[in-house]
């Protein structure tokens, strides 16, 4: 589930340069050993008291966690459950509503039923939605659903979400942190290519490439 990493990573880069907008509250560790670290000592600290912004520190880093470090079952339905208390203690908060719809929906890959697969995913889905439907212009819940779209197999039919989204956020950065936009152009490729409109596709992914700004760019000019 490498979307979540994409996610958190976008996120801090915008931070790191100083970018004015509404962006993740929550700086995440580097490294796996890191987060894990920091997780317990979170856990420790909310055993003796609740406090709404550590809850919700350790929401953010348990979704990394499940998406990239640990990405079984065991350590997802710990995000979720922590996710769940993360949203009561910061009603109102969009981008942690849409992290705890995204990491829903990775619930549906544990489940044998198709039935419970479906419930999972659209259970998901209207939590990223309603998020989104409430401040359309967060940056980190747009980040959530445009990435989780765009990984969702195409007969549930998200990808159209991911396009609108990536867009959204294209405006959004505007130019001050290449590398962000980089990322964003290189997705709005990918989502025009999975839309079967390969034109549309390569122009993004020039776009990419042309900013020569790392990775991104990197992949963007292997696509073409």
């Amino acid at each position: 589930m490498q979307h979540i990493y994409l996610i958190i990573l976008g996120l801090i880069l915008i931070l790191g340069h100083g970018v004015s907008c509404a962006v993740a509250q929550t700086a995440i560790p580097d490294t796996a050993v890191e987060r894990k670290a920091r997780a317990a000592f979170l856990e420790q600290s909310l055993a003796r008291e609740d406090h709404p912004e550590k809850v919700r520190e350790l929401a953010m880093i348990s979704a990394v966690i499940a998406g990239v470090d640990d990405p079984t079952a065991k350590a997802t339905t710990r995000a979720v459950t922590i996710l769940a208390r993360a949203t009561q203690a910061n009603p109102g908060d969009s981008e942690l509503m849409a992290a705890h719809g995204s990491v829903l929906t990775m619930m549906a890959k544990f489940q044998d039923q198709t039935s419970q697969q479906l419930r999972y995913v659209k259970k998901g889905f209207r939590m990223m939605d309603r998020a989104l439907k409430k401040d359309p212009d967060n940056i980190g819940a747009l980040l959530q659903r445009a990435n989780n779209s765009l990984h969702m197999p195409l007969f549930l039919k998200r990808t159209h979400y991911a396009k609108r989204d990536f867009e959204r956020l294209l405006d959004l950065a505007g130019n001050k942190v290449p590398g962000f936009r980089a990322m964003i152009l290189y997705q709005l490729g990918q989502a025009h290519q999975l839309l079967k409109d390969p034109a549309s596709a390569k122009k993004y992914w020039l776009q990419a490439a042309s900013l020569k700004a790392g990775y991104w760019s990197q992949q963007a000019a292997a696509n073409m």
